[in-house]
């Protein structure tokens, strides 16, 4: 099994957003984990986790306190409408290719979250001193971001840009600066 995930999600996760979920028991849906979710570093005791990604091998992952599965957030499964208590996107969003794909995930992220449910994620954003181009991601200017989340029904908690941070593509070999985004917000 890789162990990779961002420590900034982590971090993002402990300091920012445990506090704000419910004091009892609590579902989670871990979108875009990959075959590591960070929540298996966290103590799950009040919480259960599910966790998706396009490229996520459940098969390594029996012995694993995460039930993970293969899925698609563009599309949901509607019989899991109205289930989760916090959403948490761990750097799904910003590789959505298209502003429709971007609208759609949104859409059903507000479907899938139970009313006042949390979406939580840092998002890769263009810098404020230049524009910058991004392998294979459609990553947006900060107020087009504010607009799309507004425009999908949720309400703004938390919506905070940290400059500079380096991102490294692997596939790519290749490094860029930008900013990101971290975001709570509710149904």
């Amino acid at each position: 099994m890789q162990k990779y995930f961002s420590p900034s999600l982590l971090s993002f996760f402990k300091n920012d957003i445990f506090h704000r979920l419910p004091k009892k028991n609590f579902n989670v849906l871990d979108i875009g984990c990959g075959d590591y979710s960070i929540f298996e570093e966290v103590e799950l005791e009040k919480m259960h986790v599910d966790a998706f990604d396009l490229v996520c091998k459940p098969s390594n992952l029996n012995t694993s306190k995460v039930s993970y599965s293969s899925g698609d957030i563009l599309q949901t499964n509607t019989q899991k409408y109205n289930s989760y208590d916090l959403v948490f996107d761990s750097h799904c969003f910003h590789c959505l290719k298209s502003n429709e794909e971007q609208e759609i995930a949104l859409g059903n992220i507000y479907q899938l979250l139970k009313m006042n449910g949390i979406f939580t994620a840092e998002i890769m954003v263009q810098p404020f001193s230049k524009k910058v181009l991004f392998p294979e991601r459609l990553v947006r200017e900060v107020v087009d971001i504010e607009q799309l989340i507004l425009n999908a029904g949720f309400k703004i908690n938390y919506f905070v840009v940290l400059p500079n941070m380096h991102f490294y593509f692997e596939t790519k070999k290749i490094e860029v600066d930008c900013d990101m985004l971290r975001i709570i917000i509710t149904k």
